[in-house]
């Protein structure tokens, strides 16, 4: 069995579709283009072992896809926290600032874009513009404070959101969360 481009790009295809989970929590958008792009090659060059190659080539090729889906499934929670973890250390400054300026305030407090809503949610208009200037363009859209945490929403779309919890009091979350470093979960 010699290997030929569909073998080179089924073996890519599966590549991109693993690495796509690095980019998952700092840019989803770069990570959706990936994952898409991944999923497409993969498709497409499996096809084309199907109609193209022996019976034993096949079976050798499909084997190798249920590996590729076996290690995307065991890779997936370490790409996303390694994501989420250079996420946090490229604005870890910006981070820390948005977390005193929430807990500087002692109730709950949330911050949109909008800057009506600022001082309806718990916040001065000098708060929100700082927070404003400190997210800048990190696509993160909200950030809420309630008694335990502190959320920043680094997706959403329809009924999905993700993003990243700092958690601030002594009590850490015992379920439902995945530890990234320090007090930041996802």
């Amino acid at each position: 069995m010699s290997l030929k481009f569909r073998h080179i790009l089924l073996l890519v295809g599966i590549l991109t579709i693993i690495v796509s989970f690095f980019f998952f929590g700092r840019e989803t958008s770069n990570y959706n283009l990936i994952l898409l792009s991944g999923i497409l090659v993969s498709v497409i060059s499996y096809l084309m072992i199907l109609f193209k190659d022996s019976n034993r080539t096949r079976l050798f090729w499909t084997f190798i896809v249920f590996v590729g889906i076996l290690l995307q499934w065991i890779t997936e929670p370490l790409m996303i926290r390694l994501s989420y973890f250079f996420h946090i250390r490229q604005n870890e400054s910006n981070f820390t600032r948005i977390n005193e300026i929430f807990l500087a305030n002692p109730s709950n407090a949330t911050w949109v874009y909008d800057s009506t809503l600022w001082k309806r949610n718990g916040l001065s208009d000098t708060e929100g513009k700082a927070i404003k200037t400190l997210v800048g363009n990190k696509s993160i859209s909200f950030i809420e404070k309630d008694s335990a945490k502190i959320y920043f929403r680094t997706f959403e779309m329809l009924d999905v959101s993700h993003g990243l919890y700092y958690f601030y009091s002594s009590k850490k979350p015992e379920s439902g969360f995945r530890h990234i470093t320090g007090n930041w979960y996802y």
